[in-house]
């Protein structure tokens, strides 16, 4: 997928009222976490575009190329001012709330409701 191809695939999903987190990190214990507290808070309006080898069998993963996910990473500042499309990354690049989990400060279900605080 070209990046115009993703664009596009992005501006689709936002038109259709979709929210789109984009993640860009190698836990699949996060992305159920994720997955199982949006279905809790019954929300069916995101897409989470996701490339972890292990897939998810959640309804709101979308799998795609670890490539796909690192250009969208980038297209994502186009997208920073809207309220529609999310980075979730332990990238030092992103403030992280990984590093708290990671130090013990805060548990995985704790950061997992810190991130989805707006959806």
């Amino acid at each position: 997928m070209n990046d115009f191809e993703i664009r596009e695939k992005l501006n689709r999903s936002i038109a259709s009222g979709n929210i789109v987190i984009i993640y860009d990190y190698d836990s699949l214990e996060i992305m159920q976490l994720l997955s199982e507290r949006l279905v809790s808070k019954n929300v069916s309006h995101v897409e989470i575009w996701q490339s972890i080898d292990e897939k998810s069998d959640s309804k709101l993963s979308i799998y795609v190329s670890k490539d796909v996910v690192e250009k969208a990473v980038n297209m994502y500042h186009m997208y920073d001012f809207s309220d529609k499309v999310f980075v979730i990354s332990d990238s030092d690049q992103y403030g992280s709330l990984f590093n708290y989990v990671k130090t013990g400060i805060l548990t995985a279900q704790e950061m997992v409701d810190a991130l989805l605080y707006k959806i």
